[in-house]
């Protein structure tokens, strides 16, 4: 896998939790004997593979008893954020988002278990060991990342003549939204989005190869990459061919009602698709996002999540010992590949990933192949430890230019400044 990240450096503070450092060594010498309780928390959109994992944990492990706790991608973050400062959690383990990461290390790092005894450098990518390595040392175990691809109806495409072979940028894709709109009497709208997140932001700005901040750490909220994610974005409002969604339930509900005839999203969404919505099979297909320019990338990542095991756990053995199965068992990763269209991180399962099965859903598609190259194009970017309040800070802006008419360059550039001079000076 081709990976490119920003080398984070992670410097000794003192923790604002009042843990110590824990490392576990890998003692468990009849690994059928496995017994106990765990409680595994994880965002909702990592429902589905967590339970294919947990599924084949108990097979191993029968005796071990597993609760799944899902809570939004957000609340997981402040969920371990006050574990760790309460020095008291219900909680086991979790799987993050990376973007969290270097924050999550930077805040609290002794609040985490080393997990260099569970973790064979060899099988994950350089950049993937770096950022889960502080100087307490390896502190996640990489499980996977999710590849953008837009999600497209052929029916409706078909209907009205459009070929999506032929939308190769952004501007091509605008210009298919109002043949849309005008045809279905604005009862279907081109695109499905979240504005209630950054994650269409952020997801627009990682095809640029950007993030929000620089290799020094600096935001670059104001600078021109950021200002054409956002200018995309606000073409899209202002022509009404956005119908909005929430959260899983009301994407879910966007899908079913035939009321969107495209969606941004990582390839994960192909198996919410053929679950919820049985009925439309062979009506969906996926392309790659258009690029930005003619000739340009893209490839990119929609997210990409971690497992990390609290101090504060209750069951610390236990729980390193689910996070190593979950991180290196080629079944069940092979299966979250197979069901969610996930890449994972574990090369041996990446190796062996099948290029060439067709989706029988997605009208014999070989999702796949294009995940796999699309894999292997995309950057990782800089995300260091500022990144949850810089995100909360963009929310608001992002709001104030698509909703409340707030001038967009303007309102970026004030942004970046705020955040250079008061959170980062």
């Amino acid at each position: 896998m081709k990976r490119v990240f920003v080398l984070l450096l992670f410097i000794f503070v003192f923790s604002t939790s009042s843990c110590t450092f824990t490392k576990v060594k890998k003692t468990v010498t009849n690994p059928k004997k496995l017994e106990g309780k765990l409680t595994v928390c994880a965002s909702t959109q990592d429902e589905a593979s967590m339970k294919i994992v947990i599924a084949d944990f108990k097979s191993e492990y029968p005796k071990v008893e597993i609760d799944l706790s899902l809570l939004d991608e957000e609340a997981v973050y402040n969920k371990l954020s006050t574990d760790l400062i309460g020095n008291n959690s219900e909680v086991d383990l979790v799987a993050i988002e990376n973007s969290y990461l270097p924050g999550l290390l930077y805040k609290y790092p002794l609040g985490f278990v080393n997990l260099s005894d569970y973790i064979s450098k060899k099988n994950y990518s350089s950049s993937n060991i770096e950022l889960i390595t502080s100087k307490n040392g390896i502190m996640a175990m990489p499980w996977y990342e999710d590849v953008s691809v837009l999600y497209y109806r052929r029916d409706i495409f078909k209907s009205l003549g459009i070929d999506p072979m032929t939308i190769k940028t952004w501007e091509d894709y605008l210009s298919i939204g109002s043949k849309i709109k005008e045809a279905t009497m604005d009862k279907i709208r081109l695109v499905g989005l979240n504005f209630n997140n950054s994650n269409a932001f952020k997801m627009l700005l990682n095809q640029l190869n950007a993030s929000y901040f620089d290799d020094n750490d600096k935001c670059i909220l104001g600078k021109e990459k950021a200002i054409t994610v956002l200018t995309l974005l606000k073409q899209l409002q202002d022509s009404k061919y956005v119908n909005g969604y929430t959260d899983n339930k009301s994407l879910v509900n966007l899908l079913k009602n035939d009321s969107i005839a495209t969606i941004p999203y990582g390839g994960s969404l192909s198996g919410v698709i053929e679950k919820e919505c049985p009925e439309e099979s062979g009506k969906w297909g996926i392309i790659k996002l258009p690029a930005f320019e003619v000739g340009g990338n893209r490839a990119g990542f929609y997210s990409s999540t971690s497992l990390m095991v609290p101090i504060v756990s209750k069951n610390i053995e236990l729980a390193s010992e689910f996070v190593s199965f979950a991180g290196s068992d080629k079944n069940a990763l092979l299966k979250i590949n197979e069901d969610n269209k996930l890449m994972p991180e574990y090369a041996p399962a990446y190796d062996s990933l099948d290029f060439k099965k067709k989706s029988e859903y997605f009208a014999f598609q070989n999702i796949n192949s294009i995940l796999i190259d699309l894999d292997n194009q995309a950057m990782e970017v800089n995300y260091n430890n500022n990144y949850d309040e810089v995100n909360k800070m963009l929310l608001q802006a992002q709001k104030s230019v698509l909703f409340d008419n707030s001038v967009l360059r303007e309102t970026l550039t004030q942004l970046m400044n705020k955040i250079n001079n008061s959170l980062l000076g």
